[in-house]
């Protein structure tokens, strides 16, 4: 159940190396660059966004920074407060929003702390200069999470925090996998029956971020045989939803434990040992998710077991393992 063609993220230009800061630098992020290369050839895609040079601002341009209160920010001038792009940066998360719908983005990577693009924890300056918090978000950001609350976000600090990464690319697969199952429109009507397909793929997954894909079913679709555009909304929205939960490494733990006890009447005995001590040494943090997962898929592959059968979560995409694995040199 591998996403159609690569994923496609939306990445805040600076972090690409563009020199479209407001001094006419850049904030180049060596990971991101470095995602575009050597398993993930093929596998992602970038689509440049900067809503301070789409909103006519320039580069380079007189710096901003936002003020006011909580609900009310504004983005004004730094040195001269009469300078309010506020509404023409809001505008441009407004119009962002349908596009990224339209072009199929899964997820997108914001510059932190910026007035613009900041998704939180933004700098607030008070009207006479004095910092009044650090609670903010960008204008552009906050629009593009009110218009599209379902799609993953993440600034380049996240990005290079491994359980966060991992978290993020697992939504962003998960979403691309949701719209593909739906054609491409999140308004379309899915099959019923490749719905619940879909679902039952995603039960450890579900697992992993503490969610009983049972009871998420019942909750939904309680005695009906089938449905429209407007139950598989509901149920996006749910299954997102419940992906938004932070997947821990004790959940994962519970995952794992759960498919090695499967695996063991099957095994021979000193595989099965190595294998629980791999499990264990995920579980207190010694070694990467991608060592006992690797083990356990070979193992259904030759051993087919009911719990294990077309689990994405014994079968992840690249982008999924970015944060179990070395990054280093990728």
């Amino acid at each position: 159940m591998d996403p159609e063609g690569p994923i496609r993220l939306a990445v805040s230009a600076c972090l690409l190396g563009k020199p479209v800061r407001w001094d006419g630098g850049h904030k180049r992020d060596p990971l991101l660059a470095g995602m575009l290369a050597g398993l993930l050839v093929g596998a992602l895609e970038y689509a440049e966004v900067c809503p301070e040079v789409a909103a006519g601002l320039g580069t380079p341009r007189p710096p901003i920074r936002l003020s006011g209160n909580p609900g009310r920010y504004r983005a004004l001038g730094a040195e001269d407060p009469s300078l309010d792009p506020s509404e023409a940066l809001r505008l441009q998360g407004r119009r962002a929003a349908a596009e990224m719908e339209e072009d199929w983005i899964d997820g997108a990577v914001l510059k932190s702390g910026s007035p613009s693009c900041g998704i939180r924890g933004v700098t607030v300056y008070g009207p006479r200069g004095g910092i009044r918090g650090r609670g903010g978000s960008g204008l552009f950001a906050a629009e593009l999470m009110a218009a599209r609350p379902e799609l993953p976000m993440i600034d380049e600090i996240g990005l290079n925090d491994p359980p966060r990464r991992e978290h993020f690319f697992g939504r962003v697969v998960a979403g691309r996998r949701w719209r593909c199952l739906l054609g491409g429109g999140t308004d379309s009507a899915a099959d019923f029956a490749a719905l619940a397909a879909f679902h039952q793929a995603h039960r450890l997954t579900l697992l992993s971020h503490g969610v009983y894909a049972g009871a998420l079913w019942k909750a939904l679709f309680a005695g009906r045989k089938a449905m429209g555009a407007r139950e598989a909304a509901e149920y996006g929205r749910a299954f997102q939803q419940a992906l938004g939960r932070k997947p821990t490494r004790r959940r994962h733990g519970w995952v794992l434990r759960r498919l090695a006890q499967a695996a063991f009447p099957a095994m021979e005995r000193r595989r099965g040992d190595r294998l629980r001590k791999a499990v264990e040494a995920y579980a207190s943090g010694k070694t990467p998710r991608s060592t006992p997962l690797l083990m356990l898929r070979e193992h259904f592959e030759g051993h087919p077991h009911p719990l294990a059968e077309g689990q994405t979560y014994l079968a992840p995409h690249p982008l999924e393992l970015l944060g179990a694995v070395q990054t280093a040199g990728i």
